[in-house]
Formats: C-alpha cells, sequence, structure tokens
C-alpha cells in the first residue's frame, strides 16, 4: 500500500545544508493515476506497448487509452514538454510515440511525477 504524501512546506528543515537539495520535496505538478504511473514506470524501463499491455493484462485499446489520458495531463499541465515537438524535420502534427519519448524524458529527469501524491482540488 503506497503512502500519500501531503505537505504544503516544501522547502527543507535545514535550507542551508548540503544534503537539502538530495531530500527537499517536490510535489508532482501533473498529477498521473496510479494506472498512468504504472504505464509510465514500465514505458521507462523500456517495455514495448504489446508487453505493457500483456504485463498489467490490459487490451491494446486499453494501453492506447491510457497513453491518450497520459499525453492529455502534460499537454495540459506542462506544455512546454511538448514545445518542440511541432518543428521536428519541418513536420507539423507529431504523433503519440514522438510525444512519448517527450513525455518519457520529462519524467525520467522528474522522478516526482511517479510518487503517489494527493493532488490539491481544483476549485
Amino acid at each position: 500500500m503506497a503512502t500519500l504524501m501531503e505537505r504544503s512546506d516544501t522547502s527543507p528543515l535545514f535550507p542551508h545544508s548540503p544534503a537539502a537539495v538530495l531530500f527537499q520535496f517536490l510535489p508532482p505538478l501533473i498529477g498521473f493515476s496510479a494506472s498512468e504511473r504504472r504505464v509510465l514506470e514500465l514505458a521507462l524501463d523500456g517495455l514495448s506497448d504489446g508487453e505493457i499491455a500483456a504485463e498489467l493484462s490490459l487490451s491494446p485499446h486499453t494501453l492506447k487509452r491510457l497513453w491518450r489520458l497520459v499525453l492529455s495531463r502534460c499537454a495540459e499541465a506542462l506544455p512546454d514538454v511538448f514545445e518542440d515537438c511541432g518543428t521536428i524535420s519541418g513536420i507539423t502534427g507529431v504523433r503519440g510515440p514522438e510525444k512519448r519519448r517527450h513525455v518519457l524524458r520529462y519524467v525520467r529527469h522528474h522522478p516526482e511525477e511517479l510518487r503517489a501524491y494527493r493532488m490539491a482540488v481544483r476549485v
């Protein structure tokens, strides 16, 4: 059972300590669901869509739907993740695999996105 982290104070206890950077709490910005985080974790491990679907016992259609949700969450929360997607080799309307590559690169550099966390409710 994963423990959900809630913390309003994101500053470290000892702000001038060299270890403060290592232990600083960063809340996720996107807020992936548990199933979306699991798909991302497996994709980061290098599994193909077929292998991910088999591992999670999902149909290919359900996995594609999860990828669409992941991509739409990223586009909504962090549009900069896809900003250079539209200019790749002059091609407009870049499809899913290229967008996935950008999302996986972002998540690889921001592991806090894969952490279970209760997001603030938007009013």
